[in-house]
């Protein structure tokens, strides 16, 4: 949201100044956007896209230029997120392996418990 109302100052030419006070707050907290770094790129690069269409200022090949710097931006983001990306395999495929990689940590966390639980059983026996 900040992202697209900046962005939008931007676009209309607003004059921006520096306040040497701070007039905002930021909350950190597991589930906000950002801490999932892919999601939020993504999420700016759509309003990215968003805000070079509306300009009025840009001629329509500055424009495509623009969507291939920022869609070159996400493509370097995608291949930072870890080496399945890196190699190139598509978003869909990578970000199913993840969660099955996920669900199998915690199985392997969820039986390594149950079996210390069942150890600790025979040897009181």
């Amino acid at each position: 949201m900040d992202y697209d109302l900046w962005g939008r100052f931007f676009l209309h030419g607003l004059d921006i100044e520096y306040l040497d006070t701070d007039v905002g707050m930021f909350r950190q907290h597991a589930d906000q956007k950002t801490a999932r770094r892919w999601n939020s790129e993504k999420s700016i690069v759509r309003v990215a896209h968003r805000l070079i269409d509306r300009s009025e200022r840009w001629t329509n090949e500055e424009k495509e230029d623009l969507h291939g710097n920022v869609q070159d931006y996400l493509d370097q983001v995608w291949r930072e997120t870890g080496p399945l990306a890196r190699k190139g395999l598509p978003e869909w495929l990578v970000l199913r392996i993840r969660r099955l990689y996920d669900r199998w940590k915690r199985l392997r966390f969820f039986l390594g418990g149950v079996k210390q639980r069942v150890e600790e059983a025979l040897f009181r026996s």
